[in-house]
């Protein structure tokens, strides 16, 4: 399963569609627990970095993506 981070970005429909047509399981979330556990993780944001990154703070998951590294 690769766990895709809702970042609200314009592209993430994009990246959901690029994966349905690899045939790849995905999920769009912020939580914590399904990112742990996903076997890769994207994070969406083509030129949106601080943004994403508010989010991230906002949603506790500074923390969860550093230890997934």
């Amino acid at each position: 399963m690769i766990a895709i981070f809702d970042s609200g970005g314009a592209n993430i429909a994009s990246v959901q569609f690029a994966l349905e047509r690899l045939n790849a399981r995905s999920i769009l979330t912020t939580d914590a627990a399904i990112i742990r556990d996903a076997e890769r993780v994207i994070l969406p944001g083509v030129g949106a970095a601080p943004v994403a990154m508010d989010i991230l703070s906002k949603a506790n998951l500074v923390e969860v993506i550093h230890s997934l590294t």
